[in-house]
């Protein structure tokens, strides 16, 4: 029968002679690839467990810490085999078990630690003019564990002011949008912005040098004043063609 690990007594009698014997229930699993501080593992690791004497023809169940990440089924001698790809998780040791209903096996899985390198920004360069639709490029990054971006836009040097952030960014490149467009501001009391890398393992990059730039003053005239231009130039242009048409039949009479 399906029984956790252990020593078990067992009884045998035919009515008339008895005897006992200890049944031991051996189970074993192991973990591939095996991790450590010097060599850990990434976001995306495939990792595969196999493990036997398991209950025969049950469920195994893998968590990654508190996460369910697999299931698989177990044959009647109670062997199994499952591969998974490694979750987003913070850097540092995590527990991985296997589980049925009586038996179970953990191990311990490293996710790297090391922080992607810090991008390169690129638009807009120092002290440059931008639109009040600001267009940001730096260059991106490469990490094991993936990687996301994070863009900060500041009134000042320090970034005590935030004045737009963006978290999470797939692109090494992000344009302001309608909502969120900027305000002018004048060379001297410019804008600032850094981005910095995160990876899938959350860790950080640190941030770039803080580039500064300025949004160049834009005239906007209000609507009422386009239909006052409008009307206007309809009321000059009915003039002039009246002041026309009464000179060309002025000369017709000469």
């Amino acid at each position: 029968p399906g029984l956790p690990s252990g020593t078990y007594q067992v009884k045998v009698s035919d009515g008339v002679n008895a005897g006992n014997a200890d049944f031991t229930v051996l189970i074993s699993a192991s973990l591939s690839p095996i991790t450590s501080q010097a060599s850990p593992g990434y976001v995306g690791t495939k990792l595969t467990i196999s493990g036997v004497g398991f209950k025969p023809n049950g469920t195994v169940t893998i968590k990654y810490d508190d996460i369910q990440v697999a299931t698989a089924p177990a044959d009647s001698s109670g062997v199994f085999s499952v591969t998974f790809s490694a979750p987003a998780s913070i850097g540092g040791d995590h527990t991985i078990t296997a589980s049925d209903t009586y038996n179970t096996k953990q191990f311990i899985f490293t996710m790297e630690s090391t922080p992607p390198p810090v991008p390169e920004p690129l638009l807009p360069e120092i002290a440059a003019k931008a639109k009040a639709e600001a267009y940001f490029d730096w260059e991106g990054v490469i990490d094991p564990s993936g990687v996301t971006y994070t863009l900060q836009i500041a009134s000042d040097a320090d970034f005590n002011n935030i004045v737009l952030a963006q978290a999470g960014l797939a692109d090494s490149e992000y344009t302001v949008t309608e909502e969120e467009k900027l305000e002018s501001v004048s060379k001297e009391e410019p804008y600032y912005w850094r981005v910095r890398a995160i990876d899938g393992a959350s860790n950080k990059s640190a941030w770039t040098g803080a580039g500064s730039f300025r949004v160049g003053f834009i005239f906007t005239m209000p609507s009422w004043a386009i239909y006052l231009l409008f009307g206007l130039g309809a009321l000059l242009f009915g003039v002039l063609g009246f002041w026309l048409g009464r000179k060309t039949a002025y000369s017709s009479d000469y």
